[in-house]
């Protein structure tokens, strides 16, 4: 099975004011700070995606604790895991852009969240990342031991795209979009038959992607399930998953002499050997109950500020 890319729970249809109905205080200033981010392009060419600070820290000149974003590209899911590591050190995450220009590799997203880190004045203590995310923190850091620099990654159940799986086509990328943002909102076994299907007919996934999206929303109302998005999020955030999507299927990790954790769940499919092979520098391994999507959530979560904290004290 390929590996699984998320995304983080998606918030409720704004009322009429602008704001979110039913998120958390937390959670309504990261929001906030994505609009503000978005608004002000103050950031070189280079730079891609938005900055959020979800903790300031209290040591301001302090290494940063860096989260790059699942493959949906949002960083919703880490708010739980930035409660946890309030500390010393400034926890910072990077949204990515909704709609990139031009053809997205695993490398030009690195390059582009450094040159964000470096405009805003922050160098890294260390890159963390879940699944996508664990990808473009190794590369961010790959590209940093070339400087000279070889920060700490620790790989939040993180592997690259199997290569005995084909390519996703555009149907099946379009289920996997819709079943992420699914699964990132709740277990699994909410799902009517639980989580190996969606409650949605086949042939949705072959329709054009606008008509495809408005189905299966429809299809998941019925079933009680409400994504919180309108149309116009959905199609921004399908194009952002889709072009990550094939971005992680083109991707081949290369080799780290920098300290690598790697947190994975038991029901996953990554594989520690993958990284053995990578990595010749020190290699932490600590396998964790559950799957993909409880890596983030309680009490794995805590397993995982516990590994971050240990790469960058």
């Amino acid at each position: 099975m390929p590996p699984g890319p998320s995304v983080p729970p998606a918030p409720a249809v704004p009322p009429a004011d602008g704001r979110v109905a039913a998120l958390s205080p937390q959670k309504q200033a990261l929001l906030d700070a994505l609009r503000a981010g978005r608004s002000r392009p103050s950031v070189p060419p280079a730079a891609r995606g938005t900055l959020v600070e979800l903790n300031p820290g209290t040591d301001r000149g302090a290494g940063a604790v860096v989260l790059c974003p699942p493959i949906g590209g949002g960083v919703f899911c880490y708010t739980g895991l930035a409660r946890l590591l309030a500390g010393r050190r400034p926890v910072l995450a990077v949204a990515a852009e909704e709609r990139p220009d031009g053809p997205t590799t695993v490398e030009s997203t690195a390059e582009g969240y450094l040159a964000l880190l470096a405009a805003a004045g922050h160098r890294p203590a260390v890159l963390a990342g879940w699944s996508f995310g664990g990808l473009v923190a190794y590369e961010a850091a790959r590209r940093l031991a070339t400087a000279g620099a070889a920060p700490p990654v620790v790989l939040l159940d993180t592997m690259s795209w199997p290569a005995a799986v084909p390519a996703w086509d555009g149907p099946a990328t379009l289920q996997r979009f819709v079943a992420d943002l699914v699964d990132s909102a709740g277990p699994a076994d909410a799902l009517p038959g639980g989580g190996d299907r969606l409650p949605v007919d086949p042939a949705v996934w072959r329709l054009p992607p606008d008509e495809a999206l408005d189905a299966a929303v429809a299809a998941l109302r019925e079933h009680g399930i409400d994504l919180g998005l309108d149309g116009t999020d959905l199609a921004a955030r399908h194009h952002g998953y889709r072009a990550a999507t094939r971005a992680m299927q083109a991707h081949v990790p290369g080799p780290y002499a920098g300290p690598v954790t790697l947190l994975h769940a038991e029901d996953s499919a990554v594989d520690p050997a993958e990284w053995r092979a990578r990595v010749s520098g020190p290699l932490h391994l600590r396998q964790v109950p559950g799957g993909h999507y409880d890596v983030v959530r309680e009490p794995v979560v805590r397993t995982a500020a516990e590994l971050i904290r240990a790469a960058a004290p």
